[in-house]
């Protein structure tokens, strides 16, 4: 073999190794990136569902004791629920059921979600 294609064929594989090694690294960020996107649609979901179920009645005695779980479970800093008569218009007109509001902050994005709660649950 001759001097020349050996300098070029360890060009070729030193130019392969590196595009190889700038692909793997984006894959691998991009694969952190899902995981931390997965984890945080997971935690909302179980937040809105579990919300949803306490004013229904079931999986949390009340929406205080929701508010310490999930506040616990996912370490939020800003977590609360209210009526939403204190700061929206509710119709009771097809529903006598309350309207209840939750917030919560997860990664610098705020959420939140509105459920109906039985007055006689109460």
């Amino acid at each position: 073999m001759k001097l020349i294609d050996s300098v070029i064929l360890i060009t070729v594989c030193f130019l392969y190794s590196t595009g190889l090694y700038g692909a793997l690294g984006q894959m691998k960020q991009i694969s952190e990136k899902s995981r931390r996107l997965e984890k945080e649609i997971s935690a909302n979901r179980f937040i809105e569902q579990s919300f949803r179920k306490t004013c229904e009645g079931c999986l949390y005695k009340d929406l205080n004791q929701w508010q310490s779980e999930c506040r616990n479970m996912y370490n939020l800093e800003y977590i609360a629920w209210c009526n939403a008569e204190e700061f929206m218009d509710v119709s009771y007109e097809n529903c006598d059921d309350l309207l209840f509001y939750g917030i919560w902050e997860l990664n610098d994005k705020k959420c939140e979600v509105y459920s109906r709660y039985s007055i006689n649950k109460k």
